[in-house]
């Protein structure tokens, strides 16, 4: 009976079926129907969710859940924590300073920015603020690719 459910749990363990958890480590993680940067988008998923990955493919992971699709493997973490620096805590490479946790990953908040436009009068943020919001449909960098003949544009 024993021997039984040791090879019972083996089996479970290495089912290649079975689906690994990552997490969007991007402010969005765009799904996409094929393995490709201009693929259809499906669904952008934002920074955290917790997703299933059953194969790779070329750099893309195919996504079971939430949202089937294809999702860059650059998009997302194998850990299994959430992606939160606090100040004064070790990394790899030494402590993270206050400023250094507030910029990581999310940018800048507005006690940030009041600081270090204080502390950096010359920078033109509002250059910074304008760029943010430009955007550029898919279809036009797509185009965009196609021109320059990057060979990318799939």
């Amino acid at each position: 009976m024993r021997s039984w459910l040791v090879v019972l749990l083996f089996l479970v363990l290495l089912n290649p079926a079975q689906a690994l958890a990552e997490r969007i480590a991007v402010r969005e993680g765009v799904v996409r129907q094929t393995p490709s940067p201009f693929g259809v988008i499906k669904k952008k998923l934002p920074y955290d969710t917790v997703v299933k990955v059953g194969k790779t493919q070329d750099g893309w992971l195919f996504i079971t859940a939430p949202e089937s699709g294809w999702l860059h493997g650059s998009a997302v973490s194998a850990s299994q924590q959430s992606l939160r620096l606090a100040p004064g805590k070790a990394t790899r490479t030494g402590a993270v300073a206050d400023k250094e946790v507030a910029l990581a990953g999310k940018g800048f908040d507005k006690n940030i920015e009041a600081a270090y436009r204080k502390e950096h009068g010359q920078l033109r943020y509002d250059l910074m603020d304008r760029i943010e919001q430009i955007t550029v449909p898919e279809a036009e960098v797509k185009k965009f690719a196609e021109a320059g003949g990057s060979g990318r544009a799939r």
